[in-house]
């Protein structure tokens, strides 16, 4: 680079062609072989987070930056009176948009009124909360990570990380009141929901998704119920044997697996194989939250159990965010 710049400078003052052509050269070599450089380094950087997915999309998404900008909410958006400009109006409209997307796509299907199936239970067990153990919530803000954003509470993960030998007694009392009377806390379900652009039009409300940023501790809570509900689930087989998702040791790469092993059998023996791929529109949202409470009851989750999940499915409230 210095003999570039050299080059240049000489040139620059003789403006003769040999030295405008060895500037040239110089110019190319540094070039190319800052080019060639920088592939080495990131092709290094891909080898090292590979087993790191968090690491690898970050790796990703610095060296192939979004060429459509940042996600953030324009100035104005597009609402059924028209274009708005206001902060506010645009939170509000955002609000009302992402609480009613699931009723309106709702009425535009049939109504599953059969969804429920017969009151028959699917095993004999039944599921009761226990007592979380002390060292169980000790070990979680430890997995936390600390950038993650801050919910409403304005707590975030790394002050319970840092004082967890302080707060852990506490938390474990709490988490476990929760679960003994059956009751979530509205406190842990009040959500800062952030839109996020997906694509498309910028001031279209419909081409972007919420993110909702719950309270850290809930977050806890939630870990301790699903460890339980999955150990009762699997201890009585009650979750499909195919089922990848949601299930530990279990991911795409195994239904992956399944599927491509199913056909390799079937293609053994002389038959052609069949497959019907379905992408359901806000699958989440669209749950009806009076079959699935039956559901858990009919697999054996009864009473303060099931009154838990009832609490924590209802008086869910949000703030939006959108600047």
């Amino acid at each position: 680079m210095n003999k570039r710049d050299f080059h240049l400078r000489k040139a620059s003052k003789t403006h003769a062609e040999v030295d405008w052509s060895a500037y040239r050269q110089a110019r190319n070599y540094v070039s190319n072989k800052i080019k060639s450089q920088k592939r080495r380094f990131h092709r290094k950087e891909f080898d090292n987070n590979l087993g790191n997915p968090t690491a690898f999309w970050k790796t990703i998404k610095r060296v192939f930056p979004n060429k459509k900008g940042n996600s953030t909410v324009p100035d104005c958006m597009k609402t059924s009176e028209g274009l708005v400009t206001d902060k506010r109006t645009i939170g509000e409209n955002f609000n009302s948009f992402f609480t009613t997307a699931a009723s309106r796509l709702m009425e535009s299907v049939q109504p599953m009124d059969n969804i429920l199936g017969s009151d028959d239970d699917f095993t004999d067990g039944r599921f009761v909360f226990h007592p979380v153990s002390y060292s169980f919530i000790y070990r979680q803000p430890t997995k936390l990570k600390v950038n993650k954003a801050t919910g409403l509470d304005q707590i975030p993960s790394c002050m319970l990380k840092d004082g967890v030998s302080i707060i852990a007694n506490s938390v474990t009392y709490l988490v476990n009141l929760s679960l003994s009377v059956g009751s979530m806390p509205d406190e842990w379900k009040q959500a800062k929901v952030i839109p996020l652009y997906k694509s498309g039009c910028r001031e279209d409300m419909d081409n972007y998704r919420p993110i909702s940023i719950l309270p850290v501790i809930s977050k806890i809570a939630e870990t301790a119920v699903n460890v339980q509900l999955q150990q009762y689930l699997t201890q009585h087989n009650l979750l499909s044997s195919v089922q990848s998702g949601f299930r530990k040791y279990h991911s795409t790469q195994t239904a992956v697996t399944f599927f491509s092993d199913s056909i390799r059998r079937n293609t053994e023996a002389g038959q052609m194989t069949g497959a019907l791929f379905i992408d359901l529109r806000k699958a989440f949202d669209t749950v009806p939250h009076r079959a699935l409470i039956s559901k858990l009851s009919r697999f054996g989750i009864k009473e303060k159990s099931l009154e838990w999940f009832k609490s924590y499915l209802s008086r869910r409230t949000q703030e939006f965010s959108v600047f």
